[in-house]
């Protein structure tokens, strides 16, 4: 019943065979890498030298315009009221004060 299994067909692999393995999956990714990340579009050539122009300082208004979509809030509010409500709260004020 115990039959014995040679070692040749258990399927374990020498190790030279797993060395050739993982020396050719690292190989294929690195290629892959390098494939995928080349440019393919030339790069135009920069030169060196930078324009630069020299002019006087002059100071003077620039115009601003904004063109911006959004909301404006204000920094502070004020409730108009009409006058004949003013007088009215302040009658009785103005009653105590000469009494």
């Amino acid at each position: 019943m115990n039959a014995q299994i040679p070692l040749e067909t258990t399927g374990v692999a020498s190790p030279w065979r797993s060395w050739l393995i993982g020396g050719i999956a690292l190989a294929a990714l690195l290629g892959g890498f390098w494939y995928f990340n080349q440019d393919t579009a030339k790069r135009p050539v920069r030169s060196a030298a930078v324009p630069v122009r020299i002019a006087r300082v002059t100071r003077h208004d620039m115009p601003v315009v904004e063109r911006t979509l959004g909301t404006v809030i204000a920094n502070t509010t004020v409730l108009p009221e009409a006058l004949v409500e003013l007088a009215a709260k302040l009658r009785p004020a103005m009653a105590a004060q000469t009494a």
